[in-house]
Formats: C-alpha cells, sequence, structure tokens
C-alpha cells in the first residue's frame, strides 16, 4: 500500500495544522525560507511549483509574496479540499493558485519553474526515487529546489515508538490494516507523549495516523546522502539547510567550485549528529569517533526495525544498540530517555497505560525532519 493509497482508504489528510493565527505561520515559514537562501524578492513575480503540497497551509506564504505563478500538485482529494478552504478564507492580497488534482506521475507536466518544492513526501520507494529523478528536469537554470529528508539520529526517538507501536499491535492480534483500532491502541499509549511538545501544531490523532498507524512510514524516511547520489547527474549543489546539518567556519577563500562543498558539508554533518537526537539540545562534542558510533547505532536500529523478523529478534538487536548509545552519549537526558525504554522493551503483555506513564521517554523527540535548499547552477 502506497502512502497515498492509505490516506484515500481511511479519506484523510491528516497533514493539516491547528493554529489561532494564520499569520504566526506565515510569519514561521518565511523564516523558514529565508535560512534556506529565499526571501520574499526570490518568490516576487517568479514560477513556483509545490508537489503533493498536502493542506495547502504551507504555500500561504509564498502566494501573498506575488509570484507570477503558483502550482499546487496534490493527488488527495481530502487534500484539496483544504486546499480550498485556506484560500478561500485568506484576507491578504495573493496570487490564486493553479490546483492539479493528480500525482506527479499523472501530471505529466512539462513547464519549468523558479523554485519547486516537495516537503514530507519522498522517500526511498522505487516511485518515489523516480518522481525525484525527474523533479531537476523542471528547474530552471539557477532555480532553487527544496526537498525534505530525514536524520537516523533525529529519527531515533520515533523508530523507537514505531517499534512499541508494532508491539501492541502483535498483542492485540490485530492486522495491519485494522487502521481504526490499531489508532485507537496508539492514541492510550502515545497522545501523552505527543502533548510534551510545546509547539505541536497537528492534533495528536493525527499525528498517529500518520506515524504510527501508517504502513508506508518505514519507506518515508530519505536521508540527504541519498538524495545527493540520486541527484549527483544534476547540476544541484547544496545552499542551506535547516535546522543546520554543521557549521561553516572555513575561510571564504578556501572554498572553490573544484572543491566537493556537498562533500564536505555531509562529514561535517556526521560529526556533529548527537545534537538531532534530541530537539531541545544543542550542546554536542564535536568529535568525528563518537559521533560516528552514535550515528552507526542509528542506523542499525532503523535497519532493524525495517527488517521482516520475529519482534522478540527484533528486541534483542534494539537492546544491544540502546545500551551502546546509552554508555556512549554524555547527555543525561538522552540516557534517562533510553533507559526508560528499556522498561517496556521486553514486556510480553505490553500496556498502552505503560507506554503513556513513561517519565523520561514520553519526552524524548529528536529533529528528525530537516529541509535542504539546492541551486540548479
Amino acid at each position: 500500500m502506497t502512502l497515498l493509497n492509505y490516506y484515500k482508504k481511511l479519506k484523510i489528510s491528516p497533514v493539516f495544522y491547528k493554529y489561532r493565527n494564520i499569520l504566526n505561520h506565515i510569519q514561521s515559514r518565511k523564516f523558514l525560507y529565508r535560512q534556506l537562501g529565499i526571501n520574499e524578492n526570490s518568490i516576487h513575480k517568479r514560477d513556483i511549483l509545490e508537489i503533493a503540497a498536502g493542506s495547502g497551509q504551507n504555500s500561504v506564504s509564498l502566494s501573498i509574496a506575488k509570484p507570477n505563478k503558483i502550482v499546487l500538485m496534490e493527488p488527495n482529494q481530502v487534500a484539496i479540499n483544504d486546499i480550498k478552504k485556506i484560500y478561500k478564507n485568506i484576507n491578504l492580497p495573493h496570487t490564486k493558485p493553479i490546483i492539479i488534482n493528480k500525482t506527479f506521475q499523472e501530471s505529466k507536466i512539462k513547464d519549468k519553474f523558479d523554485i519547486v518544492i516537495c516537503e514530507n513526501f519522498l522517500g526511498t520507494s522505487k516511485d518515489d526515487i523516480n518522481v525525484l529523478k525527474e523533479i531537476p528536469k523542471l528547474i530552471k537554470k539557477n532555480g532553487m529546489l527544496i526537498l525534505t529528508f530525514i536524520s537516523e539520529t533525529g529519527w531515533l526517538a520515533n523508530l523507537l515508538r514505531i517499534h512499541l507501536a508494532e508491539k501492541l499491535r502483535k498483542i492485540s492480534k490485530l492486522k495491519k490494516n485494522d487502521f481504526m483500532e490499531l489508532n485507537k491502541i496508539y492514541m492510550r499509549a502515545f497522545k501523552s507523549h505527543l502533548e510534551t511538545l510545546e509547539d505541536m501544531k497537528r492534533t495528536p490523532d493525527d499525528w498517529i495516523k500518520d506515524n504510527l498507524s501508517n504502513p508506508e512510514i518505514l519507506n518515508q524516511g530519505i536521508t540527504i546522502e541519498k538524495i545527493l547520489s540520486i541527484l549527483k547527474k544534476f547540476n544541484l549543489s547544496i545552499i542551506s539547510t535547516y535546522p543546520r546539518i554543521y557549521e561553516e567556519n572555513r575561510w571564504f577563500k578556501s572554498i572553490s567550485i573544484k572543491n566537493d562543498n556537498d562533500g564536505y558539508q555531509i562529514n561535517k554533518y556526521h560529526n556533529s549528529v548527537e545534537k538531532f537526537i534530541s530537539y531541545k539540545e544543542d550542546n554536542v562534542l564535536y568529535d568525528s569517533k563518537y559521533n560516528m558510533e552514535l550515528y552507526l547505532a542509528c542506523n542499525k536500529i532503523f535497519n532493524v526495525i525495517k527488517k521482516r523478523m520475529n519482534i522478540e529478534s527484533k528486541n534483542k538487536l534494539i537492546e544491544h544498540q540502546i545500551k551502546k548509545i546509552i554508555k556512549i552519549t554524555k547527555n543525561s537526558q538522552i540516557k534517562n530517555s533510553l533507559k526508560d525504554y528499556l522498561k517496556v522493551l521486553n514486556s510480553e503483555n505490553l500496556k498502552p497505560e505503560e507506554i503513556a506513564n513513561l517519565k523520561y521517554f514520553k519526552k524524548f523527540f529528536g529533529k528528525e525532519r530537516f529541509y535542504v535548499s539546492l541551486i540548479n547552477s
């Protein structure tokens, strides 16, 4: 089952943001785009394409900058309805979006754009990889591409939740496609976790449908390394990421177009991955060996969770890597959260309430989703 088929089967679009004031959301998106090298002048009178636009809420900050054209591509009818409602209620001058109710493959779009955006959609499935290979063909010379990727270290906390959710499903004897019943169980287990997130914009119910009940979630995680390997035949190079994957301290005269600047950035990223494990922490020990050990342990946990094997075997392999992280991390919050997790990992009759009441782990979330902007030079 694809992500789109899952959404259509349940007639959902669990990406709608709940906010009191759309102006606050517009300001946060403007800030994000500036971090990625895009300001209002970069958007004004330009041609913009957003692939898998979801609710359309993120596109509003672009449309009020008055681009020449903004195209929102979204194949889910529930999301299309959200887009129409959002734009019907905008009381600010803006460019009316052109809505294409098709998948990227169905659209057969040939136009070229100054900015192409595809966030929180592309994963590692064959279809998604093929889409990623086609997107650069739609970018004008010196145009920009914005994508999202995951950090295995930043995804650690929610990967561990995904494993607990699967454990609860096995105990309940429900099938993977018993989505609504599973969602009720997962709400009992994880709602208290989500309520610790101060700036959460989605409802717990939507988040759980999108991250735990979603049968495609493990295929939604594409890494920056994978993105760059797929795009290497195109003249695309990194402008910026947000959050920053590394600190740039080179003397500006040392930076040359002949250098492998993208490779340099990835190497620096691997040397600072600990700061992504917890969304509240920024302090990190810049030690390449230490950070690489953390990166490899998190990567192994991801690969174990993705494998088809019995739950007991998975538990043992996950426990081994968690104990390794506990041993090597200097961060007390991470240590306490992972020790908390081990209390329930091997519980044979695990109950949702046990997960809900984990003192430290329920507050443990990472910086898992990153934005990257690339220029077509």
